[in-house]
């Protein structure tokens, strides 16, 4: 994951942008950072907003991650969010993991 988001992160710090633009994180329990059996959570989506702050990039990452949900939830839950939230410059889109497991 780490690596990931530093490349991630990478795509960020190489093209900044004149105004604050909107990262969207949206997933099930693994965006919300469901950890140690659900006693703590940890996004990261958190981590990824320390890392373009500390770069001085004008984006604000809004972390929507919620444990349990399939995607066929996630499908109408995403349109409701854009359309009371507005527009994001990007989406960062985790699902399926619960789908497999039901499924298993």
């Amino acid at each position: 994951l780490l690596t990931s988001l530093h490349f991630f992160f990478s795509c960020f710090v190489t093209h900044p942008m004149a105004t604050p633009q909107r990262i969207l994180a949206f997933g099930d329990s693994l965006t919300e950072g469901y950890t140690q059996c659900g006693m703590v959570m940890y996004p990261y989506a958190t981590r990824l907003q320390q890392h373009l702050t500390t770069a001085k990039q004008p984006y604000k990452v809004d972390c929507k991650g919620k444990s349990g949900e399939r995607t066929n939830t996630m499908i109408m839950r995403i349109k409701r969010l854009v359309d009371s939230s507005g527009r994001y410059h990007t989406a960062i889109v985790l699902g399926g993991t619960n789908d497999w497991l039901i499924k298993a």
